[in-house]
């Protein structure tokens, strides 16, 4: 019998058994963070921002206009307050349609409207970076490439499905066509662009990536020339140590080797849905987790930190501690053990 296994869902139970077993199987409804539902609103404004029909990017063209939807950089940014106040409406969203309750990380009234008035911030200095970055670019060959129907690497009775961001051309030099790449939009903070093996590790052995890949090899029947992280954000200045900050777009390749990993990783995603075998993986990543309140049932366990210089070690001198030993030594030389009388 086929299995139809989404990207997204292979993922999630890539970082948690647990939290896959919560969220697919046992459906447990919960606030969706207000980080992810960022993420997935800034992917859909700039996958509408290509959304020119290809006779109104005729006119464009012949009028030397861009051929972004928003024909200016300030009109770029009030789309996105129009998104970013649409996503808060949550189930009354009109153009997002995010459905259900959002999730912030403050609890006081005044926290989340500092947080809002953040995400406003973040989001427009991301949008009016991409706008200016690709303000003269040809448009992507496709945008939000939907796929289903992919056989797994090593399976053919598991079938792939979901959605690749952008697919994108760099031509060569003669103008003709040239290499196509896969493109995936980042919103998150981390940088991959520092050029250190450890630091680049996680990218250049991504699952995500690693299904990208495969799906486009099997779908355009061609290699993608590389997978390239594109970080949204940021540019400007670290407030503390001054430092320019201009995040760098990374280029990932992918081998035999990383599907044959992808491979593995969908035997063992299989093989627990049949066992039923969903454990925890605590980790970092719990901070971010949309069920940790679920998983932490029935109660959620926090410690008070305690300064380390109030920590109390007994305050004897190291020459006092071994004078101290010294002394329970010769009481111990001094102990005999009385003889057993049958």
């Amino acid at each position: 019998m086929a299995i139809e296994v989404s990207a997204t869902k292979l993922l999630t139970f890539q970082e948690c058994p647990y939290k896959f077993f919560l969220a697919y199987v046992g459906r447990v409804q919960v606030p969706k963070g207000v980080k992810a539902v960022f993420g997935q609103t800034v992917h859909q404004l700039i996958a509408y921002f290509h959304s020119l029909s290809p006779s109104a990017q005729q006119k464009r063209l012949k009028k030397g206009l861009t051929l972004l939807r928003p024909k200016t950089e300030k009109a770029a940014a009030r789309y996105w307050w129009m998104y970013c106040a649409d996503m808060f409406q949550e189930e009354k969203a009109k153009i997002t349609k995010h459905k259900g309750k959002i999730r912030f990380e403050g609890k006081k009234p005044e926290e989340i409207e500092r947080e809002k008035r953040l995400i406003f911030a973040l989001g427009e200095t991301m949008i009016r970076k991409y706008w200016r970055d690709n303000v003269n670019a040809p448009p992507p060959i496709k945008v939000e490439d939907y796929f289903r129907y992919i056989p797994a690497p090593g399976r053919f009775d598991v079938f792939l499905r979901g959605s690749i961001d952008q697919i994108r051309e760099i031509p060569y030099l003669d103008g003709e066509s040239g290499n196509w790449y896969i493109l995936d939009l980042k919103t998150e903070w981390q940088d991959y662009g520092i050029e250190d093996p450890r630091v680049q590790f996680p990218v250049h052995h991504d699952y995500q990536f690693t299904i990208y890949s495969w799906v486009f090899r099997i779908k355009y029947s061609r290699k993608e020339a590389g997978i390239i992280r594109y970080p949204l954000g940021y540019k400007g200045t670290n407030p503390i140590s001054d430092e320019k900050i201009d995040k760098k777009a990374l280029i990932s390749p992918r081998s035999e080797r990383d599907f044959l990993d992808l491979a593995n990783l969908i035997d063992f995603f299989i093989s627990c849905q049949e066992k039923e075998i969903f454990f925890k993986a605590f980790g970092p990543h719990c901070r971010f987790c949309d069920y940790l309140e679920v998983c932490g049932t029935p109660e959620l366990i926090t410690a008070k930190p305690w300064p380390v210089s109030q920590i109390d070690w007994g305050g004897k001198l190291k020459a006092e501690i071994i004078a101290h030993q010294l002394e329970k030594v010769q009481k111990l030389k001094k102990f005999s053990q009385p003889r057993l009388k049958f």
